[in-house]
């Protein structure tokens, strides 16, 4: 909770774990990708804040996150 500051964000945007795993120093746990997406989607969900989950491949998924934002600040206006 020390570094989570939800008043500085309108939207977030929560990846689900459907693209392959590719290992890198930024990462850890592969095998429990799905289990710590259903945390932070609960978090999320907890706290009421409002999110978006990202999906897809390549170019559809930043599509997706581009839309998803579109569509939230559009739904402001």
């Amino acid at each position: 909770d020390a570094f989570f500051h939800p008043e500085n964000y309108q939207l977030y945007l929560l990846c689900s774990p459907d693209l392959k795993w590719e290992n890198d120093p930024m990462r850890d746990m592969p095998e429990r990708r799905m289990e710590l997406f259903g945390l932070f989607k609960a978090e999320l969900q907890k706290r009421h804040l409002p999110f978006r989950i990202i999906e897809g491949q390549g170019n559809a998924r930043l599509q997706t996150a581009i839309q998803s934002v579109e569509d939230f600040f559009a739904q402001k206006l």
